[in-house]
């Protein structure tokens, strides 16, 4: 059962942390194994993506510090209160900072992509921190708490904002927003989206976003579960958690942005010992997270020059790079 958003409205009337500023309730799942993986696990091309994925941050969880820098004033993931209490001592990640309220995606010089119930309207806009590069970049390393101000960006003003049913009838299911930043990003290159159409149920799909506001994670090994020609959404069995949504979902043979991530199912379960372990559901579930199709929020998304010039571009499956564990990654 979908856990929708239904009382975004009230949050907006709360202080500006991130809860109360994003209102991201949305819970997602981990189906089959866990797929997710760090920046530094992908192969290059995949590294590439992620750069011009952000993670969204309330004005309160940013320090700016006298050289011009930002600190990031979050805890540890094991310190979050999850839903009513705290992770587990063998839970993945615990002892990461964590605290994006959620996810976006870089889709033009100044445009960013992110869930509607993310950032609905101008008085979020003007409390948001958006921070480029919060991920674990070498094998042993720790992710950065501190950013320059050319990874720290603010929003101007929402393009487009839709947290909406489309027929009065069918929960939220327009969920997406385009904001304008204050200036352009230089040196990330804007991802591209699926403009044609042609996504097929079976089609391999990965997601890059930052799970419960950890640093960025790469989860693939997914497919689209359900896909309704009619639908203004379609599911996919993506490893993905409640701060998730906003993430770009990308075609695994394209890389093409299929798709935000708004929606999924519950994250958490309490274990015997009281602790918060992650929900766990087979792979083969028919079920799965929801992800706002392209089409929604294309016409807001003015092509770039290179997008309008190029073809699809297929994942390089020779190129594989191999984790610590020696496991292979490959997202086909």
């Amino acid at each position: 059962m979908k856990n929708f958003n239904l009382i975004l409205t009230a949050l907006l009337a709360l202080p500006a942390s991130s809860s109360a500023q994003f209102g991201d309730l949305d819970e997602k799942v981990i189906y089959g194994l866990d797929s997710r993986k760090e920046y530094f696990q992908v192969q290059p091309e995949i590294r590439v993506l992620a750069d011009s994925v952000a993670s969204l941050w309330s004005e309160n969880d940013l320090e700016a510090l006298p050289n011009g820098s930002f600190r990031l004033t979050a805890g540890k993931f094991s310190e979050m209160n999850v839903n009513g209490g705290k992770v587990c001592a063998n839970e993945p990640y615990r002892d990461q900072p964590a605290g994006a309220g959620c996810s976006a995606s870089l889709v033009g010089e100044d445009l960013l992509l992110t869930a509607g119930h993310c950032v609905s309207s101008q008085a979020q806009c003007d409390r948001l921190r958006i921070v480029f590069g919060f991920n674990i970049s070498v094998i042993g390393g720790e992710a950065p708490t501190t950013f320059p101000a050319s990874d720290v960006f603010f929003c101007k003003e929402i393009v487009k904002s839709a947290f909406e049913s489309s027929d009065g009838e069918m929960a939220t299911d327009r969920d997406f927003s385009v904001i304008r930043l204050k200036r352009k990003v230089e040196g990330r290159s804007p991802l591209r989206l699926n403009r044609a159409g042609g996504l097929a149920k079976n089609d391999p799909v990965f997601v890059i976003g930052h799970p419960m506001g950890l640093p960025v994670k790469i989860a693939d090994d997914a497919t689209v579960v359900k896909l309704d020609e009619k639908a203004l959404f379609f599911e996919a069995n993506l490893d993905t958690y409640g701060r998730n949504s906003g993430s770009p979902v990308f075609n695994g043979r394209t890389n093409l942005i299929e798709g935000v991530l708004v929606r999924g199912n519950k994250d958490f379960n309490r274990s015997p010992e009281g602790c918060m372990l992650s929900n766990v559901v087979p792979q083969n579930i028919d079920d799965g997270e929801d992800v706002t199709k392209t089409s929604v929020f294309a016409e807001f998304v003015t092509p770039t020059a290179e997008e309008a010039a190029a073809g699809p571009v297929p994942v390089d499956s020779s190129s594989i790079t191999v984790a610590p564990s020696g496991r292979s990654f490959s997202f086909d």
